[in-house]
C-alpha cells in the first residue's frame, strides 16, 4: 500500500491514544450506527460469532459491575479496569460490587464456557436485560471487556448496546509484537502505552530485544558499567511486568548472543574472537558505518571463560522476568566462509569432534538451553543454523521455540518438529531507518497484502505470528514516530491471527479500526 496512507493511519491511531474521556452528556455531533448493522464487524479484531436478538439495552447510571462473591484478585482487577475504561468511554461511573445481579447490570464470571473453541482465551458476551461476560480465565474476561467497550462506541451516547450474543476465541495461541529496544531505547511509559493498545486488539505477546551493537539495555549489578546510560533497571522491568500482567501480555525478553554482541565486547574486549574473519561482519558494517572498524561482532564461544561470563550474565537477568520464555538470540553469526578462516574456531571444532564449524554455535545454543531450562523457562532463538549454504551436523534441541524470520526455511523447521512463532522479514518487519534499502520494499509492511492475501498457516507447531519493529539507523527518531509506523501492521496481524480477515478489504478494515480508535484513557480526577 502507499506509504503515505500507512503512515497517516498509524499516526492517527497513535495520536488518539490520549483522547479525553467523554462528558456525561455526549457531544451533539455523535451519530450512532444503527443496530441492524453488522455487529460482528464492529470490533477489532472481528468477533468469531454474533447472534442478534430484538432491541437494545441502554446502560443506566444506577447500573453496577457485578462480581461473584468469591472472585479472585485478578478477576476483581479486570472488573475495576472495566469500570475505569467504561467511565472514559461513556461517562458512566459504575461501582464494582459482589452482590446478586439485577436488570441493567454488567456481570463478570470465569469458569465453564460453552463455545466451539477449546482456547483458554475464549469468551462470550450476552446482552439481554443485563450484560453477562463469561470466560474460561481472566485473560479471556479482559478480552470480553475490550469487545464490550468497542461495541459501546457504536451506540447512542456510547451507552447503548444491541441485544444478542457474542462467542469469540483466537485462532492462534501467540499474537505478538516485538520492539527493538537494543539499538534504540524506548521509554517505559511508551512501552506501557503499547501494551495497553495491544490488549485493546487482543495481542498477547511482547518481545523485547534488549541488546544490540550500540548498547546493552539492562543494568547489571554483576557487571557494573555494562549497561548504557539509557537502560532498564530491575524496578523498570518489575513495572513493565506488572503492566503486562494487567493487560494479559507475556513478555519475551531477549539478550542476543553470541553475535550482535558489540556492546558486550566493548565492555570486555577479551570476549571477542582474535581472528579477523569472526570479528567483522556485514551486519555491523551496515549498521555502525565507520564505527564498525573499532568494534567486534561475535563472542568467542570456543573459550570456556567466555561461556562462563555469558552464563553469569544470563543467571542474573533470567530471574528478572516472570514469563515462561527467555530469548538468547542465536542469529547472524558469520557464515561458513568466515568461520573456516578462523584458526581458533576450526581448532575447537576439530578438538571436539564436530563435523562443521557451525556445530560450535549449535553446541553453545544447546548448552545454554540447559541453563535456561534450569530456571524453569523455555529457550527462544531466531532461525539461523543451516541458513543459506551453512552446514551443521547437529541441530538445536527440539524443546527450543523458534522465531522463524526466514520464509524459505520455515517448512523445514516445522518438518523437524520445532514449535514456531512466524515473523517473516519479507512480510512483517517494520524497519523505518533502512526501509527499502534493497530496492524491494524491505522494512515496509504491505498491509493490503497481509490483510487480504498472505496465508496465515495453521499447523500444530505454529504457535502464532509476530510483527517486528526494528530500529536500525533510527536512533534519531522518537518513540511515537517508530511505534506509529508499526500500528497499522500490528492491527492487521491482530485481526488475522484472531480469526481471519473480518472485512472485505483493507480500506474497510481501516474504517473499522478508526471507529474502534485507541484504548480508553482513565478519566482524570480532581
Amino acid at each position: 500500500m502507499p506509504k503515505k496512507r500507512l503512515l497517516a493511519a498509524a499516526l492517527a491511531a497513535t495520536i488518539c491514544v490520549a483522547a479525553p474521556a467523554l462528558a456525561q452528556d455526549p457531544p451533539k455531533s455523535h451519530k450512532p450506527v444503527p443496530f441492524d448493522a453488522n455487529v460482528q464487524n464492529w470490533v477489532v479484531p472481528a468477533v468469531q460469532s454474533w447472534t442478534a436478538a430484538q432491541g437494545s439495552l441502554a446502560l443506566r447510571a444506577d447500573a453496577r459491575i457485578v462480581l461473584p462473591a468469591q472472585a479472585d484478585p485478578d478477576t476483581a482487577h479486570v472488573a475495576h479496569q472495566l469500570a475505569r475504561d467504561l467511565e472514559a468511554v461513556s461517562g458512566l461511573a459504575l461501582p464494582v460490587v459482589a452482590q446478586p445481579a439485577k436488570a441493567g447490570d454488567i456481570v463478570l464470571r470465569t469458569g465453564a464456557l460453552t463455545v466451539r473453541s477449546a482456547s483458554p482465551e475464549a469468551y462470550a458476551i450476552g446482552i439481554a436485560d443485563r450484560v453477562t461476560l463469561d470466560a474460561r480465565n481472566d485473560r479471556g474476561l479482559l478480552y470480553a471487556t475490550q469487545s464490550l467497550l468497542q461495541l459501546l462506541k457504536h451506540g447512542e451516547a456510547r451507552r447503548t448496546l444491541p441485544r444478542g450474543a457474542v462467542a469469540d476465541w483466537p485462532d492462534f495461541e501467540r499474537r505478538a509484537m516485538m520492539v527493538d529496544a537494543g539499538r534504540r531505547f524506548f521509554e517505559v511509559s511508551e512501552l506501557d502505552n503499547l501494551m495497553r493498545q495491544m490488549a485493546w486488539m487482543k495481542l498477547n505477546t511482547l518481545g523485547l530485544h534488549f541488546t544490540d551493537w550500540p548498547a546493552f539495555r539492562l543494568r547489571s549489578d554483576k557487571y557494573p558499567g555494562l549497561a548504557a546510560r539509557q537502560s532498564y533497571g530491575r524496578a523498570d522491568i518489575a513495572h513493565l511486568e506488572a503492566t503486562a500482567k494487567r493487560y494479559g501480555i507475556t513478555i519475551i525478553p531477549e539478550i542476543d548472543l553470541p553475535a550482535h554482541a558489540s556492546a558486550m565486547i566493548r565492555y570486555k574486549p577479551s570476549l571477542a574472537f582474535k581472528c579477523e574473519s569472526m570479528r567483522q561482519s556485514a551486519w555491523l558494517s551496515r549498521s555502525a558505518g565507520e564505527d564498525a572498524r573499532n568494534l567486534a561482532w561475535t563472542i568467542d564461544v570456543t573459550r570456556r571463560e567466555n561461556r562462563e561470563w555469558i552464563k553469569g550474565l544470563l543467571d542474573e537477568f533470567i530471574p528478572w522476568f516472570s514469563g515462561p520464555y527467555f530469548h538468547i538470540g542465536g542469529d547472524e553469526y558469520q557464515y561458513d566462509a568466515d568461520k573456516t578462516r578462523c584458526p581458533e574456531l576450526m581448532e575447537y571444532a576439530r578438538a571436539r569432534g564436530l563435523e562443521h564449524p557451525g556445530d560450535v554455535f549449535v553446541e553453545w545454543i544447546n548448552e545454554t538451553n540447559g541453563q535456561v531450562r534450569k530456571h524453569g523457562k523455555t529457550t527462544v532463538i531466531w532461525n539461523w543454523w543451516r541458513f543459506k549454504d551453512d552446514k551443521t551436523s547437529i541441530q538445536p534441541s527440539k524443546d527450543i521455540l523458534i522465531y522463524a524470520w526466514n520464509s524459505p526455511r520455515l517448512q523445514d523447521i516445522l518438518d523437524n518438529g520445532y514449535k514456531v512463532i512466524v515473523t517473516p522479514e519479507d512480510k512483517l518487519y517494520v524497519v523505518p531507518g533502512i526501509e527499502n534499502f534493497d530496492g524491494g520494499g524491505y522494512g515496509v509492511v504491505d498491509t493490503d497484502h497481509v490483510y487480504t492475501q498472505m496465508p496465515f498457516e495453521r499447523a500444530p507447531n505454529i504457535e502464532g505470528y509476530m510483527v517486528a519493529l526494528w530500529t536500525d539507523a533510527a536512533e534519531h527518531r522518537t518513540d511515537t514516530y517508530l511505534l506509529a509506523r508499526a500500528h497499522e501492521p500490528m492491527a492487521v496481524v491482530a485481526e488475522r491471527t484472531w480469526g481471519g480477515a473480518g472485512s472485505e478489504s483493507l480500506d474497510a478494515f481501516l474504517a473499522r479500526l478508526n471507529k474502534a480508535s485507541a484504548a480508553p484513557r482513565p478519566v482524570a480526577k480532581d
